[in-house]
């Protein structure tokens, strides 16, 4: 085979021409697959890197187990709902005419149909909402809690709450458009109940002193709202909690009256899940593409094919008996909802029955065609199976929407799972393409007979991985001169898979690129806001020496918890999983002290909940002498020196606190 001739000016123009075009159109498209999959995912990783950041805080105080997943799991749902948008944040820069508008078309329309006043304002809502802020509350949350100091008035917008009494039993159950929390017109009250969501609730709360003023301008909504306050005390029902009926509530037990139901959240369930997903789904596609590439059909291969498929077949007949969480948060274990969800999605449901029929199983019935025939025909009629590769995309596509996930292992899985299909596929291909034909490929593929009848396994075997190499030549563009087509079916052949396979590179490009930029992003801008503050204290003639701590400080900080001080996701969480998690971490430490050892359990919960953790390496200082401080440290880990003056050199140490200890 010969080349092109650059011996001529204008074979050389040309060439130049196309490498240059072809070199254009590469950087083009790569850079178009780069941009289009690294920023559509750049919020998700941000989440995904407070997420790993807020693991290593609660990892570090140790917080109980049991509320690590519960803080996670809220994390979760907001996401899933909200997908990273707050409303409030991303319309800030609007007028406050267009501000309202977009708030009134999203929570003004439901909350004017369950409003608590006969007076249905429309004006009054508007100036309110652009004061007000959004929060999700997951089943089993504490909006409120009994003997709490608030300043906020809450309105709940979806879902459902229960009203605690201060002895647990609960008082009266509220639904939309209810109120509760400071109702009074104070910067502060005290609370008298307790409110704990059902399911998954939607609230806006408002400064009561804020919501007061604006009932100042509306006279008989004043009056109404202090009739409603003296009838009901502690909180004012919504228009559908007086008129909402129980119509069909989902049974709480795993068990219904058509048969046992299994609960998702099991650990047996997900290692079931991973196996199916693995041996029936990714190992079958393997087998049988590795069968139709290769002719094997020894007892371990019909062993493990059948195997997978009863795996398979089993689980797709339990997934009609699993239970689901509904968008609520209730877990749903009625079989016939059960069955209702599954048939929704008509597409998973069409694929899922069309790759576990059996088709294959035809060939038994073929006893008059040669052995050749029948093992082509068993493995064209195992094609279905292929179908289920729409359930490995599914599961990356859904895993990778969770924020409490490594993703970089998940990504690179998900590369390593579809560049082993890609040879597999490839490989099978050109076997397929090649075999039919006496003049195909050099080296020579032979015919379909002699692959089937006359080859070994492990001379099947050798020609398969002859084929994967090839597959790798196409999928890395590296020069070869082992294969080459003959005849124009497969040069055609050949130059497809050449500009499929370059597709498949770029894409695995970007998710690789991805994965690095994102690892580095977050890296980079610390590192620039290092650089920023250093340039600061620079123009401002800053003393060298202290230059030098605070760099040192930044880099030490960015070794020991990769920039945060605080995780972000700690200070969105709802109230009560901050109370609680705090708590748990500090209250032993803050007990110790004189000052709060025969505190009350409910102050001294609130005190902690105003606790914030800091940061200090070797030689930092935490407080000078003289300075006037409103602060008290408690020292959780580590030591620290008092002393008489600002330098080390100059006075005696007067005390050493530990672990324990507390100053200021």
């Amino acid at each position: 085979m010969q080349g092109y001739s650059v011996f001529s000016n204008d074979s050389r123009l040309i060439l130049i021409v196309m490498s240059l075009l072809g070199l254009y159109l590469t950087v083009i498209f790569a850079g178009k697959i780069i941009t289009l999959y690294f920023f559509h995912h750049r919020l998700l990783l941000r989440y995904q890197e407070a997420m790993r950041s807020l693991n290593r805080f609660l990892n570090m105080i140790k917080v109980n187990p049991q509320l690590k997943k519960t803080i996670i799991y809220n994390h979760e749902v907001k996401w899933s709902q909200q997908k990273g948008r707050k409303v409030h944040h991303t319309i800030e820069p609007l007028p406050l005419p267009m501000k309202s508008s977009i708030l009134f078309e999203i929570y003004g329309k439901e909350l004017l149909k369950t409003t608590i006043f006969r007076t249905k304002s429309k004006a009054f809502i508007r100036n309110l909402l652009p004061i007000m802020k959004h929060e999700i509350i997951c089943k089993g949350g504490y909006v409120i809690t009994i003997n709490d100091v608030t300043r906020y008035t809450y309105i709940l917008c979806k879902g459902e709450v229960e009203v605690l009494a201060p002895d647990g039993i609960v008082i009266t159950t509220l639904h939309g458009g209810s109120m509760f929390g400071n109702l009074e017109n104070k910067k502060r009250s005290r609370l008298r109940i307790s409110v704990v969501t059902t399911c998954h609730a939607e609230l806006l709360k408002v400064h009561a002193v804020d919501f007061h003023k604006l009932l100042e301008y509306e006279p008989q909504m004043k009056d109404e709202f202090r009739s409603l306050t003296l009838t009901y005390l502690n909180y004012i029902p919504g228009s559908d909690s007086i008129t909402a009926k129980v119509v069909d509530e989902p049974t709480k037990k795993y068990k219904s009256r058509w048969g046992f139901v299994f609960n998702p959240n099991t650990r047996g369930m997900r290692i079931w899940n991973s196996v199916n997903l693995v041996f029936s789904c990714y190992l079958c596609i393997i087998l049988d593409l590795y069968q139709l590439g290769s002719g094997e059909h020894s007892i371990y291969m019909m062993i493990l094919q059948f195997t997978s498929d009863i795996v398979y077949t089993a689980h797709f007949i339990i997934k009609f008996r699993t239970a689901y969480e509904d968008e609520s948060g209730t877990l749903v274990t009625d079989l016939r909802h059960i069955s209702k969800k599954q048939c929704e999605h008509k597409f998973r449901l069409i694929i899922g029955i069309m790759s576990l029929l059996p088709f294959d199983i035809i060939v038994l019935f073929m006893t008059h065609l040669p052995s050749y025939k029948r093992k082509i025909f068993f493995e064209l009629l195992r094609l279905n199976r292929l179908l289920r590769l729409v359930f490995i995309f599914e599961y990356f596509s859904v895993a990778s929407e969770k924020l409490n996930i490594n993703v970089y292992i998940m990504r690179f899985g998900f590369l390593i799972v579809w560049s082993s299909l890609a040879f597999c596929g490839i490989a099978t291909l050109t076997t397929l393409v090649s075999c039919p034909y006496k003049v195909n490929i050099q080296p020579h593929v032979p015919s379909c007979e002699m692959i089937l009848d006359n080859m070994t396994s492990y001379d099947q075997f050798r020609l398969y991985t002859r084929h994967i190499y090839l597959a790798a030549n196409f999928l890395n563009f590296a020069s070869q001169n082992m294969f080459f087509p003959h005849g124009a079916l497969h040069t055609i052949f050949f130059i497809a898979m050449m500009v499929v396979s370059e597709a498949l590179f770029f894409v695995c490009v970007s998710q690789v690129y991805s994965i690095i930029a994102e690892c580095g992003v977050v890296r980079q801008v610390y590192m620039n806001n290092t650089e920023r503050i250093k340039n600061f204290m620079e123009s401002e003639e800053v003393s060298l020496s202290l230059i030098g701590r605070i760099l040192t400080y930044n880099q030490l900080l960015w070794l020991k918890q990769r920039g945060n001080v605080y995780p972000s996701l700690l200070s969105e969480a709802p109230k009560y999983l901050q109370d609680a998690i705090l708590n748990d971490a500090f209250q032993d430490l803050v007990r110790k002290h004189l000052v709060f050892t025969k505190c009350h359990s409910d102050c001294l919960r609130q005190i902690i909940q105003k606790c914030r953790v800091e940061t200090f390496f070797r030689g930092d200082y935490v407080q000078f002498k003289g300075v006037i401080d409103n602060r008290m440290y408690f020292i959780f880990t580590g030591e620290i020196i008092a002393l008489k003056d600002e330098s080390v050199y100059d006075e005696d140490i007067v005390n050493v606190l530990r672990s324990g200890d507390a100053f200021g």
